[in-house]
């Protein structure tokens, strides 16, 4: 099902950072939830962490974070079609990791990828053929 969605190969992400302006960095802090989690915890730590896609490729990462430090992660998909987007995350199965859910606007089709920190422990088909009247909010 996950080779269904996904294009042809394609290159890294690459990730670049720089200062604010007006001398002072801010620090990122976990937006809580009212389950007591955090908002993309993929991994489970308590700690956010960072869901990217390349526009010109497609591919998904995600990089696990300990405050503004990268401490693992990695390439999710790669290639994945333009036409699926990225709905939301989640925690959907209760285990204390964020999910993720996508929509292909073409045909409605609304999947879900059950998540253990970058890597996709199962994933599968919620809804076929969504009408594009009706929005995953």
């Amino acid at each position: 099902m996950i080779a269904s969605i996904v294009g042809a190969a394609a290159k890294p992400l690459s990730a670049f950072a720089w200062p604010v302006r007006g001398g002072t960095n801010p620090t990122p802090t976990p937006t809580p939830t009212g389950s007591g989690s955090v908002k993309n915890d993929f991994d489970g730590d308590g700690k956010g962490d960072l869901l990217l896609r390349n526009t010109s490729t497609g591919d998904i990462y995600i990089w696990l974070m300990n405050g503004m430090n990268t401490k693992g992660g990695g390439l999710v998909v790669k290639g994945l079609l333009s036409n699926w987007v990225i709905k939301g995350t989640g925690d959907f199965n209760g285990d204390g990791k964020a999910d993720i859910l996508l929509q292909d606007t073409q045909t409605g089709d609304v999947v879900m990828w059950l998540m253990n920190g970058a890597t996709i422990s199962s994933g599968n088909y919620v809804a076929k053929g969504i009408p594009k009247n009706w929005q995953i909010q």
